[in-house]
């Protein structure tokens, strides 16, 4: 069975690869002024998902599970 850490890396890696740049293409980039963000648009989208899936019910309890667990 695979573990938290090998979902999140095969998700990021799906995002980043495929679905995050075929969508540039089609839409162009959805963050075009402002400072440089600390993630990037696939780390965010990975995050998302993921605690998605593992049943998150706020992005607080998300974030601080990801920071604990990966140092994000």
């Amino acid at each position: 069975m695979y573990n938290l850490e090998l979902f999140v890396i095969a998700v990021y890696c799906l995002i980043a690869d495929a679905l995050y740049p075929d969508f540039c293409k089609s839409y162009g980039k959805p963050r075009r002024a402002g400072f440089d963000p600390v993630l990037t648009d696939a780390e965010c989208l990975t995050i998302e998902l993921v605690g998605h899936f593992i049943g998150y019910p706020t992005q607080k309890q998300l974030y601080e599970q990801m920071r604990e667990r990966f140092g994000v």
